[in-house]
């Protein structure tokens, strides 16, 4: 039986220009340096907020509460899975923007897990009691975030900050 060869140059073009616009791609989870001033009256960003507490600040007596390098490095082979999902469906004709979008979007949410779940080490008795004497003034808790006692949620402006972005699309 004769084998019939085919010239697929078109469908090597278009293989090479999608794996070119791949390479460009960068996808960031975290809390971005344009998310600005926190609506609680403090002179911090979110940024910074979330700098403190992903490094911890002993002179401050604040401690380290990794929530971004913590979640990359336990979900590490799932994302790593997801990138590459994310590859084949593009090569296979999916649109590159909605694929990376979704690799970030589930990263985002695995992040904001790690925070509503709790962070060791817990708050100390003191914060704790800070945060319920805000209640008292009138404050709820925000529930939807997680309680007074969880590190890293009081006002959930951090947790809400949290985000994926996209660039190279």
């Amino acid at each position: 039986m004769a084998q019939v060869v085919t010239d697929d140059s078109s469908g090597m073009e278009r293989l090479e220009r999608e794996l070119a616009r791949l390479a460009r791609v960068e996808i960031t989870v975290g809390v971005h340096g344009e998310d600005g001033k926190r609506d609680d009256g403090g002179r911090l960003t979110n940024v910074q907020v979330a700098a403190v507490h992903e490094f911890g600040a002993p002179a401050q007596n604040i401690p380290e509460r990794s929530f971004l390098r913590s979640t990359m490095d336990r979900e590490k082979a799932q994302i790593l899975d997801d990138m590459s999902d994310a590859v084949d469906h593009v090569l296979q004709g999916a649109p590159l923007k909605q694929e990376v979008e979704r690799v970030g979007i589930y990263t985002e949410s695995r992040v904001r897990e790690t925070i509503r779940k709790g962070i060791d080490p817990p708050l100390s008795p003191m914060t704790v009691e800070k945060r319920r004497a805000k209640l008292s003034g009138g404050k709820p808790d925000n529930n939807r975030f997680g309680t007074r006692e969880t590190p890293l949620i009081d006002t959930g402006q951090l947790i809400q900050s949290v985000a994926s972005k996209v660039e190279g699309v």
